[in-house]
């Protein structure tokens, strides 16, 4: 008896040490936003402008990115933190959530708080735990609906059943890759549970989640289905077919990239856990869902021309914390999974700040041009380079229009609340603000009204580039919206002493009208 009190006991104070953890990491990620050196990254940029003109859904994705954000900036203001606070706490409730369902299936307090920390060692959940994308989201319900789909199945009652279509709902209006949870959970429980096939709440679950997508189904019949469109080029089915050897060469990438992703340190010990699941129900159901998309997107892999992106499939691992977890814990290998969770810690957080390289002399293992990072500097002082501009034409008729979507998205919220920058599209594939200069003018507002534009376009550098390029010629469609003649400057955006970002800026004066086209989805 007393030694079953001293156990709850040590459990107990484990289990509190574990969400202090979860709490200093969260507060830790705040203060790198707050007091750290990284604007948003385009794709954070683009979801914040979709705040500014919320709708059923968008473009490329569902609208739940934009509500969030929305949120977010009417408690926080205007700030970098108060878009990526949404990812700080999302990656803490998703620990939080991986804790209660490794709880609920293992019956083991043990193997639950190694699998709620072995999530900070997975590649995949630091990206979308910092940074706010439709991923950040998606990893949460997609746990939670798992969490809430084990307890359904286990408990049989109507307020998991009900509960877990309002997390798939939510998921699908995070991100549609969450509509793969029902094929892979229909393979799980016709291979372990076919009994719930039968089960009337299962049906119900399904419907209720449905009922959250119809906005964006009428939404899309509205918007001639650009979204389905969008889809269908992005899964390659209009590309020429790959070679035998390219084929090969996108499998190999597509495999080296998940295993990169969650923890290529642990690789042997993913290879004994999952030769021991066998018929453990348990462990089938979570990875049930993982193998179901890694086999898919391992198809899409070998027959879309580029590939198969990264961040695709890691939605479908959330659940492998737990069978590592329960397999080391089993087998006490607690020490060993410790001293490779430092490692990976430390891998990561030097992956984060490449700048460390560059003080111990190992710069060209990574240089700037290849630091993720180099997407996250400069806008901010490119913003006040282009308002200085602006302030010294000594006229009120001006709007600033770029040709890549990322630098408008950057622009419009570094220079907030300003609202006059725009996305000209000069041939390139349809995109949000497409439909936005549809509907409400774009640049088109100010046709023929003596305005002056100020056009910026850019030139990200790679590891090849080693000096700065020569303007490049205006588009053509660009110069005969404006007058003859231009002026020119540019703009360089430095990451560890080097430059990786060269914006053109030109500015143009006596704006006729634009008259450009899209090209594909």
């Amino acid at each position: 008896m007393y030694i079953c009190a001293m156990k709850k006991c040590m459990e107990k104070k484990a289990v509190v040490c574990m969400f202090l953890i979860h709490v200093a990491v969260a507060l830790s990620r705040c203060l790198f936003v707050i007091f750290g050196h990284l604007d948003l990254h385009y794709e954070e940029a683009q979801y914040w402008t979709w705040s500014q003109h919320l709708d059923w859904s968008y473009y490329s994705k569902p609208p739940l990115i934009a509500y969030v954000n929305y949120i977010s900036q009417a408690v926080f203001g205007h700030s970098e933190f108060a878009v990526r606070f949404n990812a700080i706490a999302l990656g803490f409730l998703s620990a939080v959530v991986l804790y209660l369902l490794a709880k609920e299936m293992t019956r083991d307090t043990t193997k639950a708080i190694w699998a709620s920390l072995l999530i900070y060692v997975m590649p995949f959940f630091q990206g979308a735990s910092m940074f706010f994308s439709t991923d950040a989201l998606l990893l949460f319900f997609y746990l939670w609906a798992l969490y809430l789909a084990w307890l359904a199945v286990k408990y049989d009652h109507w307020k998991h059943w009900l509960w877990f279509g309002v997390a798939l709902g939510l998921g699908y209006l995070s991100k549609y890759a969450m509509l793969f949870f029902l094929p892979a959970f229909g393979i799980y429980l016709w291979m372990m549970d076919r009994r719930v096939l039968t089960n009337t709440k299962l049906y119900v679950s399904i419907a209720l989640s449905f009922c959250f997508f119809i906005p964006v189904m009428i939404w899309g019949a509205q918007h001639d289905f650009v979204d389905y469109k969008h889809l269908a080029h992005l899964s390659g089915t209009h590309d020429i077919p790959l070679t035998w050897g390219k084929r090969i060469g996108k499998i190999l990438e597509y495999v080296g990239g998940q295993l990169a992703i969650i923890s290529p340190l642990f690789l042997v010990m993913y290879t004994k856990a999952f030769r021991r699941i066998k018929c453990n129900k348990s462990m089938w159901f979570l990875a049930s869902h993982g193998l179901m998309i890694f086999i898919l997107f391992l198809y899409v892999a070998a027959t879309r021309r580029s590939g198969a992106n990264i961040n695709w499939t890691m939605f479908a691992y959330v659940g492998f914390p737990i069978i590592l977890s329960s397999y080391l814990v089993d087998v006490k290998k607690q020490k060993v999974a410790s001293v490779l969770s430092i490692i990976t810690i430390i891998l990561l957080m030097i992956g984060t700040n490449l700048s460390c390289l560059d003080v111990i002399g190992m710069k060209r293992v990574m240089p700037s041009t290849s630091d993720p990072s180099k997407h996250m500097v400069g806008w901010n002082e490119l913003s006040d380079d282009l308002l200085d501009l602006e302030k010294s034409l000594n006229t009120d008729k001006v709007f600033f229009f770029s040709d890549s979507y990322h630098v408008t998205s950057e622009l419009l919220f570094y220079m907030y609340p300003r609202h006059n920058v725009y996305f000209v599209n000069v041939g390139k594939r349809m995109n949000q603000f497409d439909l936005w200069n549809k509907e409400l003018g774009g640049i088109n507002q100010y046709a023929n009204q003596g305005y002056t534009g100020i056009f910026i376009s850019s030139k990200c550098f790679h590891s090849k580039d080693h000096l700065l390029k020569d303007a490049p010629l205006l588009p053509e469609v660009v110069q005969e919206s404006f007058a003859p003649g231009y002026e020119y400057r540019t703009h360089i955006t430095y990451l560890r002493g080097a430059p990786v970002y060269q914006f053109y800026i030109y500015v143009l004066k006596d704006f006729t009208s634009f008259k450009g086209e899209t090209e594909g989805y």
